[in-house]
């Protein structure tokens, strides 16, 4: 936690100096969703990001994610790892984490296994 604290005061002081900074946003953006568990201030910072970057891959993954798996906003989380395949169509994390989706909130096997053999494809080393 100590380093979490650091990592965030760090994420802060950046950010005062420069409130527009992609990497910084989105790192502190997963900070919040995946170690703070406060999904309120990821979204915030997602939302944020987005109208900075509004086609920042990554962004548009992770905010799918946080949607899908933990606000539970299934149509806010397909539209965004749509935007974000239709932004890169071979991002092979927005790939599996589509296919989840797919096959956890749509039960459409078939379509989740199509979307894990596109990001095997696109990425053979890639692992989620």
């Amino acid at each position: 936690i100590e380093d979490c604290d650091k990592l965030e005061e760090a994420y802060v002081q950046i950010l005062k100096r420069n409130s527009t900074h992609v990497s910084t946003l989105h790192n502190y953006a997963n900070l919040q969703m995946r170690v703070r568990h406060n999904y309120t201030a990821s979204r915030d910072l997602y939302e944020q990001l987005l109208i900075i970057a509004p086609d920042h891959v990554p962004t548009l993954c992770n905010f799918g994610n946080l949607m899908h798996m933990h606000i539970h906003d299934h149509e806010a989380a397909e539209r965004l790892y749509k935007r974000a395949l239709a932004c890169e169509p071979t991002h092979a994390t927005t790939l599996c984490n589509y296919g989840l989706f797919c096959g956890s909130v749509r039960n459409d096997v078939t379509t989740a296994e199509s979307y894990y053999k596109e990001a095997l494809a696109s990425d053979p080393g890639h692992a989620t």
